[in-house]
């Protein structure tokens, strides 16, 4: 089934917001035989779009003839247990997309009683809230918030973490701000939150589509880190997941250890097709020279803040 990414109303707001004033829609294109549902930007089609995490095939007949298409940067075309994810099964795969499958348990206590067998520790940190509660207050949840003020507090404390981690500051885009915004406005995305005393320790951006729910964007106090304000609001959306009757819990793209301590299956990401010319001759000339760059610390600390900024630029 395909994901979110690929949905006619997601697609419609990263058009009008991403590429204000183009003229912007939805095509099914074919790669090696499997139809994905892109957007498409002055007539031609987006294969990498920001904040997409990996596209999946479209499982339902389109009545559009699909437009052939001879690459796609990030695919997922199959799924496999967690256990033989561990055990080096990656078929190909660049990147993990951890989820979990809520019809393996029959309720919420199974799916604590799994990962705690599995870890052999506890669940939850019971310590950890207690205090929270002591330093900051009554800690609460609230599932999903019509609040406007969490969508932008959330957004400052993922550019805050950005910046101090020196990554790309995707938030310091207008486009990707208003971007978020308009997903707000259209009731595309779900911002939870946890709150301890008189304000929010910790907020998430997801979407729920089809059963499935997307860890997406989380960000948190940190003045509050030393309690995981992060861990236990990411517990509490897991049990509010499964007790709404979710199908599956989305981790998105990433090989987190915090995200395989909950995980019973992996998605396996992949480029699909052949690359343009031009980036395989990249990738080449990067892989022979990044390692002499890497030698010399203070170039390459240089090098990368470039890059940084400049993929910041180019987002405006």
């Amino acid at each position: 089934m395909a994901n979110v990414f690929s949905s006619p109303r997601f697609l419609a707001v990263a058009g009008e917001t991403l590429w204000a004033g183009r003229r912007t829609g939805e095509v099914v294109v074919s790669v090696e035989g499997h139809p994905f549902r892109l957007l498409s930007v002055d007539g031609r089609p987006q294969a990498s779009v920001p904040f997409f995490d990996f596209l999946e095939p479209l499982e339902e007949a389109s009545s559009a003839t699909p437009r052939a298409l001879g690459y796609l940067p990030q695919v997922s075309l199959e799924s496999v247990p967690v256990a033989r994810w561990e055990a080096g099964a990656m078929n190909g795969a660049t990147w993990s997309s951890p989820w979990v499958d809520w019809a393996s348990f029959p309720g919420w206590e199974a799916f604590q009683a799994h990962v705690a067998d599995r870890h052999r520790k506890p669940f939850s940190s019971d310590r950890k809230l207690r205090k929270l509660g002591r330093e900051r207050g009554a800690v609460r949840f609230e599932a999903e918030s019509t609040d406007a003020s969490l969508l932008r507090l959330c957004m400052e404390w993922k550019s805050r973490q950005y910046r101090r981690t020196r990554v790309v500051d995707v938030f310091s885009s207008e486009r990707i701000v208003s971007f978020f915004r308009r997903l707000f406005d259209e009731r595309l995305l779900v911002v939870s939150a946890l709150f301890a005393g008189d304000g929010p320790v910790a907020i998430h951006l997801g979407c729920r589509s089809e059963g499935r729910f997307y860890y997406w964007i989380p960000a948190y106090d940190e003045s509050a880190a030393s309690c995981s304000p992060g861990g236990l609001l990411l517990e509490s959306l897991l049990e509010e997941s499964q007790r709404r009757g979710d199908r599956e819990f989305d981790f998105l793209i990433g090989g987190e250890d915090y995200k395989f301590h909950y995980a019973t299956d992996v998605r396996l990401v992949r480029a699909l097709g052949r690359a343009p010319l031009a980036g395989r001759a990249w990738k080449r000339l990067r892989s022979a020279i990044m390692p002499l760059v890497r030698r010399f610390d203070a170039p390459y600390r240089g090098l990368q803040a470039l890059k940084r900024r400049a993929h910041e630029i180019r987002l405006r």
